[in-house]
């Protein structure tokens, strides 16, 4: 039996294409939750064992950032 070599082409998947549309907006329009929740239902819940393991840190360690814009925010306000 021959073995033929396939080459696999990658379609865009629907929540990317979901999350263009809505970064398309400009991020100065999104709130650091919103953005949260992008990565949540867009990546996490279908890569990660424990998304709600995710939740939880974001909801404990960043909790004061989550109604500023993300553009707002700035690394060493982060690290403190």
């Amino acid at each position: 039996m021959k073995h033929c070599n396939v080459i696999r082409i990658a379609k865009p998947w629907p929540f990317v294409l979901a999350a263009h549309s809505i970064v398309a907006e400009g991020p100065s329009s999104m709130t650091f939750a919103e953005l949260f929740d992008l990565y949540i239902s867009l990546y996490a819940k279908s890569r990660t064992k424990r998304p709600q393991d995710t939740i939880a840190s974001f909801n404990r360690y960043f909790a004061p950032f989550k109604e500023r814009p993300v553009t707002a925010i700035s690394r060493l306000e982060v690290q403190k």
